[in-house]
């Protein structure tokens, strides 16, 4: 593995502690933008595939094309990758305290919980 990948991945369990941590604090408007866990690994991923992109969007859109299209993980993983990016859009939206928790803690239909670590389990062949 890659010194980099091996950095992202720990940049990775990094962000799934410190939404744990906000979470049991009952920080959830904030805990919810700490879902960059599933880009951080999306990003490993690519870069072990010697692709790199500057923006979440091409890093996105990477994951599906090299990972989902070609059958090397599973299509719930991009669909929840694109819940998280939705999750991490409304929470930035809301300004302190003017979110409910119901409403920043909801996900979309299918996408797991944050502490699921569901790239852990896979494997790419």
């Amino acid at each position: 593995m890659k010194r980099k990948t091996e950095q992202l991945l720990a940049k990775a369990q990094e962000a799934i502690e410190a939404a744990e941590l906000l979470l049991k604090g009952g920080k959830n408007d904030f805990a919810a933008g700490r879902a960059y866990a599933m880009f951080y690994t999306a990003e490993a991923l690519l870069f072990e595939e010697g692709l790199e992109y500057r923006k979440h969007s091409g890093v996105h859109a990477a994951f599906g094309k090299h990972f989902v299209k070609t059958a090397l993980l599973d299509a719930k993983f991009h669909r929840y990758f694109s819940g998280v990016r939705i999750s991490c859009k409304q929470a930035s939206s809301c300004g302190r305290g003017s979110c409910h928790s119901q409403e920043t803690s909801t996900q979309n239909p299918g996408t797991p919980r944050l502490t699921t670590r569901p790239w852990r389990n896979s494997s790419r062949r």
